[in-house]
């Protein structure tokens, strides 16, 4: 019989969990129950319904379910003399120099106080240190705190004082604003150089052997601050695992395959393309060289050089490559492209597909939530246009008061899974528990893909009362061939009526017709509510964070001046 009084919410997490074979103790920590009712169910009470592992069950056994475990099996495994990274325009390192630098950095961390109380903050960029020193604090079991320019020193302080480092390695000197007990520069900042540091760390033979769990915190980031606080995100060993290993169970991903990210690994996604993706198929990670971080064309020319198979780049950097594509260097080796960190519109994609000859596979969408959901590997469909395919996640759509709504109808997203942050926030709905409430919208169809359509704060009500989601709005106009890029906000005129706006950045120039031609184009394909009251044309939308995602309030308070005559 089943667990009395517990609501089916509570049954399928249970049923998840015990798929995974996690031990009873870490299962109350994630569900929210009691312990003995985990124990009971993960030993083989019969759970009804109990629905089947969504995704792959793990390879290995619980303990191993680490980043750390990882990385100290890649390392001693691999061939000394095989190249393990590639630094574009200047070569490449063996394994057995990168083990032996991975180790001589874990000691002098170490020897600084970096551990489980105290973290190592680094900059978040695609660069040699970065990726040493990232392997080096999750073997000593120490959080990694990611450092990425959304702050200044005020707030970078601030960061310090939720999450104590023993060390800031950083190329600028703002972040030595704290106190920690190591202060390093990278690029001549104005911090004891740590390269000089690394030349005087004492040289060791063997990696650090902490002893980690699969639940300690690997990964320490924080949201943009919008709300004009920091907000500390943690991400535990077990989901930097299990979300690399679900992927490449998903992707196929092989020997041969060299992964390339010029995006800063303040995101998961760019994180296990730098990091724990070469280490879990045996493959290598090919550096960017500083200039292909900032332009497409040195980009492409340092896929080419490097031969990388697998990029991951946002969607502003997909566009760039679209729009230099005849100046680009060819990219043979290309085998798939991996969108993160922003929202992928079916446009960008299917232009990109169709100008490079490759996929590119959508793992972001338009979510806040971070967790394994992929666009589907072999659909042309993003997870904002109905490509959603949960991996390793139990996902359900409900409505305002906690009940799950019917197929198609737009809800907010409630997730369950190992592949989460650690840092759940407490939903408003009991039945719930355990369960993080991501403030997401969606729908999900017969097969069970999910399409993300936007933020339950960014819905605009139209004048008939209906709803209006702006990615709906977004895709009609990024389908357009003279639209690069498309935001939609909502805008409240002196009634109180809102009024849909939408800002274009345009591919080529625009006829004098343009804004009526989009107007029409939009009642065409959506009808008479969704019919933008103005479209304007900006330079660019307003981004926020080295993610670059799209800043709706500042957009918002840009056109606000624009439209004041709505009325």
């Amino acid at each position: 019989m089943s667990p009395p009084g517990l609501p089916a919410a509570a049954l399928a997490a249970l049923g998840y969990w015990r798929g995974l074979g996690a031990p009873p103790a870490h299962v109350a920590r994630r569900t929210g129950l009691p312990l003995e009712i985990c124990t009971a169910a993960l030993a083989g009470l019969p759970l009804a319904p109990l629905p089947p592992i969504a995704g792959y069950p793990s390879r290995l056994p619980w303990p191993q379910r680490t980043a750390a475990a990882l990385i100290a099996e890649s390392l001693t495994a691999r061939d000394p003399a095989a190249d393990m990274i590639i630094l574009a325009r200047e070569g490449s390192l063996p394994a057995g120099e990168v083990r032996a630098l991975v180790a001589r950095i874990a000691a002098g961390l170490a020897a600084a106080g970096a551990g489980p109380e105290r973290g190592v903050a680094i900059d978040a960029t695609p660069r040699l240190e970065s990726v040493l020193v990232a392997m080096a604090t999750l073997l000593l079991g120490a959080p990694l705190l990611r450092l990425a320019g959304i702050v200044d020193a005020a707030g970078f302080a601030a960061w310090l004082t939720a999450a104590p480092v023993a060390a800031v390695i950083s190329v600028d000197a703002a972040w030595a604003g704290a106190e920690p007990a190591l202060r390093l520069g990278l690029d001549g900042a104005d911090a004891p150089d740590f390269a000089d540091w690394l030349d005087a760390c004492p040289a060791v033979e063997a990696l650090p052997s902490a002893t980690v769990d699969p639940g300690d915190t690997a990964l320490i980031g924080f949201t943009s601050g919008s709300t004009g606080a920091p907000k500390l995100v943690r991400t535990s060993h077990e989901a930097v695992f299990r979300a690399t290993e679900a992927m490449q169970m998903l992707f196929g991903f092989g020997e041969d395959d060299i992964f390339c990210t010029a995006t800063d690994f303040s995101a998961l996604s760019a994180f296990r393309s730098l990091i724990t993706l070469p280490l879990i198929t045996g493959g290598r990670v090919a550096l960017p060289s500083e200039a292909a971080r900032q332009a497409p064309l040195a980009l492409a020319a340092d896929c080419a050089e490097t031969g990388v198979t697998r990029l991951t780049a946002v969607p502003a950097v997909l566009r760039g490559l679209i729009a230099a594509r005849g100046r680009l260097a060819p990219l043979p080796a290309l085998r798939s492209v991996f969108s993160g960190s922003g929202i992928l519109d079916q446009a960008t994609r299917d232009r990109f597909a169709a100008a490079f000859g490759v996929p590119v596979i959508d793992y972001y969408g338009g979510r806040e939530f971070a967790t394994a959901l992929y666009a589907d590997p072999d659909g042309r469909e993003t997870i904002s246009s109905a490509g959603g395919l949960p991996c390793n996640c139990l996902l359900a759509i409900v409505d305002d008061d906690g009940a799950p709504v019917a197929e198609g109808a737009v809800g907010m997203i409630m997730v369950h899974s190992d592949c989460l942050m650690q840092d759940d926030p407490a939903g408003s709905h009991p039945d719930w528990r355990g369960w993080h409430e991501t403030g997401d919208l969606g729908r999900r169809d017969a097969a069970g893909r999910l399409q993300v359509v936007g933020r339950r704060r960014e819905v605009i009500k139209a004048r008939d009362g209906s709803l209006v989601f702006p990615i709906d709005i977004e895709a009609q106009l990024m389908a357009m061939p003279d639209v690069a890029e498309a935001a939609v906000i909502g805008v409240a005129d002196a009634t109180g009526v809102e009024h849909i706006i939408a800002a274009i950045v345009a591919a080529a120039p625009l006829a004098a017709d343009f804004e009526h031609r989009a107007r029409a184009h939009v009642l065409a394909a959506a009808g008479q509510s969704r019919v933008p009251a103005r479209v304007i044309p900006v330079a660019e939308l307003p981004r926020v964070g080295a993610a670059a995602k799209l800043d709706r309030a500042a957009l918002r308070a840009r056109l606000a001046p624009l439209v004041a005559d709505l009325t």
